[in-house]
């Protein structure tokens, strides 16, 4: 394998790591929502609508903003070598 067909082999790679970890991101986020729900219409009568877009911006936003903030000290640490 020559360079070029490894370096497109591994932008391909990088994409798909991207996109599973959006994928991850966006199913947490869920997750957390439906537990969120549950238990803010567990004795609910008659329980709420089942999307509620404020409180899933309520759980969305600090969710990803703690992941997004984690990825971020992690590259920074790696790229100056100090997590390894």
């Amino acid at each position: 394998m020559d360079f070029f067909s490894a370096q497109d082999d591994a932008l391909r790679r990088s994409k798909r790591l991207v996109y599973l970890f959006a994928l991850a991101i966006f199913a947490i986020v869920l997750s957390l929502y439906a537990v969120v729900w549950l238990l803010l219409n567990f004795e609910a009568q008659p329980p709420a609508a089942i999307f509620d877009p404020a409180l899933f911006a309520m759980v969305a936003v600090p969710v990803t903003l703690v992941i997004l903030i984690a990825s971020a000290t992690k590259i920074s640490q790696y790229s100056r070598a100090e997590g390894l």
